[in-house]
């Protein structure tokens, strides 16, 4: 009557050794795997575990598996890394990105969406289903920003669109330094821009203004020379060169007293926009300028450079300036 207990007995003892057996093997198994194959899922935070890269499908790979990781010049299918030369409208990015597929008209360039209707247009994005002209609006604006034939897209909040991109501004005032747009800040409600043209070296902020409104700069409004109608720039006023930054001088102009950039050639005495205005004087202030004092004339050369106010060619006013 054992017999039959003995029996099961051995039976379920081979089955818990056989069980061990396959647990003892598989344990082993995932450790002698080759580490370039181990693969296991991300942590809640997206995270691995050192020398482990997340990838997109949220699998974990060694760094040097990794698309994300390794992937520079196109973009990531699968953990496959799509190159520009193998992309196409519904797989396209750049930089380790996931590819995405371009919407409606656009068609993938170099990792990039673009409508061809107008993408040779510095100041169109795409927006598709915008018009029935393939969805072209001009991309300048904080909520739709875009250059080129790009798609269109929302600056974030406190972001603001400058020819095409979305920058952060900076904090530099009217008349401070900058190198780039982003390092200039917010006047009256209004972005300023970074100037870099003779005379003013080191940059200068500065934004357009009206001349029909004298409020409508906090500084000094100076019409711009290549086309005064169109308005002027706004420069730093002062009362003293002190008021002004190294390199520059308090300069008695049409329409106040402003800091501008102490010249040396003529060479040097261009407006804020770029364009010649007249000729270095011995005291290191340009003149001839629209808007600027009248040059001497004693020398054979014009007292006023460039267009007047008018319109028509810039000449010595009364009070002794070009307008």
């Amino acid at each position: 009557m054992k017999q039959p207990f003995l029996g099961g007995a051995r039976t379920a003892l081979y089955l818990i050794g056989l069980l061990v057996v396959t647990g003892v093997v598989a344990f082993s198994c995932k450790f002698v795997q080759p580490s370039d194959q181990v693969l296991f899922d991300c942590d809640s935070s997206g995270g691995c575990t050192e020398g482990f890269a997340c990838g997109y499908d949220r699998i974990c790979r060694p760094i040097a598996n990794d698309c994300r990781s390794t992937c520079d010049g196109g973009c990531c299918v699968d953990n496959e890394c799509m190159t520009f030369d193998r992309q196409d409208q519904n797989a396209c990015g750049y930089s380790g990105a996931a590819c995405t597929q371009c919407p409606g008209a656009a068609s993938c360039r170099r990792g990039v969406c673009i409508n061809s209707s107008c993408d040779s247009y510095w100041d169109q994005c795409y927006l598709p289903g915008a018009n029935p002209d393939g969805g072209c609006v001009q991309g300048l604006t904080d909520t739709q920003c875009g250059a080129y034939g790009v798609i269109c897209k929302a600056c974030e909040p406190g972001q603001r669109c400058y020819i095409g991109a979305c920058i952060w501004p900076g904090t530099g005032q009217l008349g401070d330094p900058c190198s780039g747009p982003s390092n200039c800040g917010i006047q009256s409600g209004i972005y300023l821009d970074c100037y870099g043209a003779a005379p003013f070296p080191g940059g200068y902020c500065a934004r357009w203004c009206d001349l029909n409104y004298s409020s409508d700069c906090d500084g000094v409004c100076v019409p711009i020379a290549e086309d005064p109608t169109q308005g002027g720039i706004c420069y730093g006023g002062c009362r003293t060169d002190g008021d002004c930054r190294d390199g520059y001088s308090c300069q008695r102009l049409s329409t106040g007293n402003a800091c501008v950039g102490r010249c040396v050639t003529d060479a040097q005495c261009r407006s804020i926009d770029g364009n010649r205005t007249g000729y270095c004087g011995s005291d290191g202030h340009c003149c001839g300028g629209t808007g600027f004092p009248c040059c001497p004339g004693t020398d054979g050369l014009p007292q006023c450079l460039g267009r007047g106010l008018g319109g028509g060619p810039s000449q010595c006013d009364p009070t002794g300036f070009c307008n």
